[in-house]
């Protein structure tokens, strides 16, 4: 064990630098989100992804991850059938990078920023739809 622990320690001390007061997960660790297309072009990231004890980050293992949990979601319930929630989805509501969707929420995933979700039974908000030639 001892020799495992030096090993590691030299092996991190060659990446990140010989205090490891200085050491954090996100300049090993990442998160990319590639394009549904597979194009790079239209992909997110990577970008760098720490970490704590306390966060659940099921990534597919590795250093750079490609996949994992993408829709967050809290919700606090306030009684039967009550309650208010936030979300938010990485990359926006289009594949399109045409579209005002395209990644129209990628800033606030990354930043760990939430959206207000409507209330259950609720609508959304208006929609307006406006056909143009």
């Amino acid at each position: 064990m001892r020799a495992a622990f030096a090993t590691a320690v030299a092996h991190l001390s060659s990446r990140l630098g010989a205090a490891p007061a200085q050491w954090a997960w996100g300049r090993l660790h990442s998160r990319q989100f590639p394009s549904l297309t597979q194009a790079d072009a239209l992909g997110y990231g990577p970008r760098a992804a720490g970490g704590d004890r306390w966060a659940v980050d099921a990534a597919a293992g590795g250093l750079v991850a490609r996949q994992g949990p993408s829709w967050r979601m809290i919700a606090a319930w306030t009684g039967p059938g009550t309650g208010t929630a936030q979300g938010i989805y990485p990359g926006g509501q289009s594949e399109n990078p045409a579209s005002p969707w395209y990644e129209d929420q990628v800033a606030d995933w990354w930043n760990g920023r939430y959206l207000p979700m409507p209330p259950a039974g609720s609508a959304a908000g208006v929609i307006r739809w406006t056909l143009r030639p």
